[in-house]
């Protein structure tokens, strides 16, 4: 179903109400601080890219949201977690190395550290890619395999790929 909306601002407050979520928790989800959000939906600012990267993120479709064509909303099987989720994700695997490094700085906090970034970044972008999103069961195994036991890019998307295969969503 196609719902234009007049302007960039009315689409962003049908996107939103379409997903059931009020400003905040929107401009949460989507990675946009909640002011800059309050300003899109009133017209007085437009998204840049990353703010739009967030709303796509969420599910919509960045053709619509920006010339008003299409389809609102994105495919089901999309991507849904944010870049601040993924790396939530990490530091449950990877433990709280930010604030053990604050407390004690080595180069091997530091080398942890941008193995953790690296490993946020990689996966993010697999799953982008692949428009398919593994349980949270998998996500977890995909980082630990990319972080401990340090499989290259390459490899993740392999275990990507598989898993949607073997979802069906091809």
């Amino acid at each position: 179903m196609t719902h234009s909306g007049e302007n960039l601002s009315d689409r962003l407050k049908l996107a939103r109400a379409a997903l059931s979520l009020n400003q905040k928790e929107f401009a949460s989800k989507s990675g946009v601080g909640f002011s800059s959000y309050q300003k899109y939906e009133m017209g007085l600012s437009i998204p840049g890219g990353d703010a739009i990267r967030g709303f796509v993120q969420l599910g919509i479709n960045a053709n619509w949201l920006i010339t008003g064509d299409g389809e609102m909303l994105l495919a089901d099987d999309r991507p849904r977690l944010t870049k601040y989720e993924v790396a939530k994700l990490s530091k449950k695997i990877v433990g709280e190395a930010p604030a053990l490094y604050a407390l004690n700085p080595s180069a091997e906090f530091e080398a942890r550290l941008k193995r953790v970034a690296t490993m946020t970044d990689v996966s993010t972008r697999i799953y982008s890619e692949l428009s398919f999103m593994p349980s949270s069961d998998w996500i977890g195994l995909i980082q630990t395999l990319l972080f401990d036991q340090h499989i290259d890019e390459a490899g993740a998307k392999q275990i990507v790929e598989l898993l949607k295969r073997q979802s069906g969503k091809n």
